[in-house]
């Protein structure tokens, strides 16, 4: 059986991938160009321009809610190890952590890795900030289940949708109960289990055993904080429907709360499926398809999700960055 790698091991430094900012404002560019297009009253460009300023602030407010509720479910985790940290300093390395996922393209286990290592440099002991990130990310996908399971059932009663698409968020929503039962069940009960030899010729595979392996009394101890990640978690998701949601209002064309989150939801499963960092491209172009079946026109559909890329993607790169560079000066 192949070893399992050292996650933590310092000299591993990730390979920051800047053509995927340069991706980002091309797919950005690229949405903008389609609006012109189509032969509508109001261009793309046009809402952009007149949007409307306490919207915007209210959208800056819900993401960096997102941040500090992602540091509290660290927090929370940390807590049961009798570890105490400083709320806006873990709220920080979520904030990395989002321009990690962005730039590294390592199926967003990079940034998992560079908040342990963070961890570490806090004080906190090496098995239990594996210990924290392994629970955090079971309790992402119980969330993500959550939303997607309510998803599609307000769905399964919008009529504009093709039994093709119904049949894919049901079986997208099957799978998902599957692989969060696999990772709770494993969080549970961790114990060094075996992994087989042909399993670990997969770098990920290797990563993910090492990450449930090493610490398995860790795990137990912070699985009793399970309930409460989630929660955290359901609240993120919560806030990130709630900026698409009020980008709609800082465009002068609101739309409805459950549309936002079917909108979100869907969009977010498919990028999740996708191998492409960030789910650059496939995000936007679902969240376009539904918003034109509930009846959004192109234009704000494009400016809206122009918005959203910049407001939870590149608006927090340059802080992101920041951090970054902080972290491994510190270390």
């Amino acid at each position: 059986m192949s070893e399992t790698p050292d996650l933590l091991d310092n000299r591993q430094r990730p390979t920051i991938k800047w053509s995927l900012v340069i991706a980002n404002a091309a797919l950005i560019g690229l949405i903008l160009g389609a609006s012109f297009a189509f032969r509508e009253e109001t261009t793309a460009a046009d809402l952009l321009v007149h949007l409307r300023p306490p919207w915007v602030a209210l959208i800056v407010l819900f993401q960096v809610g997102t941040y500090f509720c992602t540091g509290c479910a660290w927090d929370v985790v940390l807590r049961r190890f009798s570890v105490h940290t400083k709320l806006v300093g873990i709220a920080a390395l979520g904030v990395e952590k989002v321009f990690i996922d962005q730039l590294v393209p390592t199926l967003g286990l990079g940034g998992s890795l560079m908040i342990m290592k963070g961890l570490i440099a806090r004080g906190v002991k090496r098995g239990q900030a594996i210990a924290t990130m392994t629970i955090d990310a079971a309790g992402y996908l119980a969330a993500f289940l959550v939303m997607v399971t309510l998803a599609a059932g307000l769905l399964w009663f919008e009529p504009g949708f093709s039994p093709t698409v119904r049949t894919f968020v049901l079986s997208f929503t099957v799978a998902l109960v599957v692989v969060v039962a696999a990772a709770w069940l494993l969080v549970q009960h961790a114990k060094s289990p075996r992994w087989p030899g042909w399993l670990l010729r997969f770098r990920l595979m290797r990563e993910i055993a090492a990450a449930t392996t090493e610490s398995p009394q860790d795990l137990r101890v912070g699985a009793k904080a399970g309930p409460w990640v989630i929660l955290f978690e359901l609240v993120v998701f919560v806030f990130d429907t709630a900026t698409l949601w009020a980008i709609f209002q800082a465009l002068g064309s609101p739309i409805s709360p459950i549309h936002a989150l079917v909108t979100y939801t869907l969009a977010s499963a498919v990028a999740m499926l996708s191998v492409i960092p960030g789910g650059i491209g496939t995000f936007e172009a679902v969240a376009l398809t539904v918003l034109h079946v509930f009846g959004v026109s192109f234009a704000t559909a494009a400016a809206a999700v122009i918005l959203l890329r910049i407001a939870t993607c590149l608006l927090p790169m340059l802080p992101g960055y920041v951090i970054f560079r902080r972290e491994l000066i510190t270390r």
